[in-house]
């Protein structure tokens, strides 16, 4: 993974927080990602003393409360929040299904929104202490701290597997689009019609089977057959998938 596909997924993230989809994930996953390339810069700026190039005069340096603060805080935030993901979050998870109460409704938006909140104050500090990391190894000192591995390999696996889920799903998704069943029917949106898709046709849902050659629209009740070849040509009938039993698809 290039720090240049990093850079292509923030600049897509940055359009989607804007746009409003998935705001709280994106913003994590972009916090991630920017954390990831400092981390690239650095063992660059480590390894390669790029220091030395930096006028002597030009120092550079966050707010000294802000830095003592997360040098004596932040390693242990990370432990308390590893803790609450494998022994808290399931705890309230069994707890939910277990007790059902009037106040259910209310527990999940609550919780998710706490979870959110600390997700993304967590990767907030974290990546205010990987700059300072940088800004260190730019005047002059060790960039790769001690104390910052545990941080190092945190954010490296969450991006790494956020990465492989990612790719894992994509290609999954083009083995299910290869095993796709599709009659040679498209819908008035132009999009083909599969095997295990609902249909709107005349504001009314039908479900498809094939009986020898022909497709067939039907209803929940099996009381009413139309040939598929003929709901696609009537332009009134207005033929529309509504549900993508295969996936959704251009």
């Amino acid at each position: 993974m290039s720090i240049y596909s990093n850079l292509k997924e923030l600049y897509k993230d940055t359009n989607d927080i804007v746009n409003g989809k998935n705001i709280a994930w994106k913003i994590i996953y972009m916090l991630q990602n920017i954390s990831f390339i400092i981390i690239c810069m650095i063992c660059l700026v480590d390894k390669c003393k790029i220091r030395t190039i930096i006028p002597d005069n030009i120092e550079f340096g966050l707010s000294q409360s802000v830095c003592r603060f997360l040098n004596k805080y932040i390693i242990i935030f990370i432990a308390f929040y590893l803790g609450y993901l494998v022994i808290l979050n399931p705890i309230i998870k069994i707890l939910y299904v277990k007790l059902k109460t009037e106040y259910n409704k209310n527990i999940i938006p609550i919780w998710y929104t706490i979870d959110e909140i600390i997700k993304i104050l967590l990767n907030i500090m974290i990546l205010i202490e990987l700059i300072q990391d940088v800004i260190l190894g730019l005047n002059g000192e060790y960039a790769i701290q001690t104390r910052n591995i545990i941080i190092y390999f945190y954010i490296t696996i969450s991006v790494l597997f956020t990465f492989i889920v990612k790719l894992y799903r994509q290609n999954e998704n083009l083995s299910l689009l290869i095993s796709y069943r599709y009659t040679d029917y498209f819908d008035s949106e132009g999009k083909r019609i599969a095997k295990e898709d609902k249909v709107i046709y005349r504001n009314k849902i039908y479900s498809l089977y094939k009986e020898e050659k022909n497709w067939y629209l039907v209803d929940n009740n099996i009381t009413e057959k139309i040939k598929l070849q003929e709901a696609v040509i009537d332009k009134e009938g207005k033929i529309k998938v509504y549900f993508y039993g295969m996936g959704e698809r251009i």
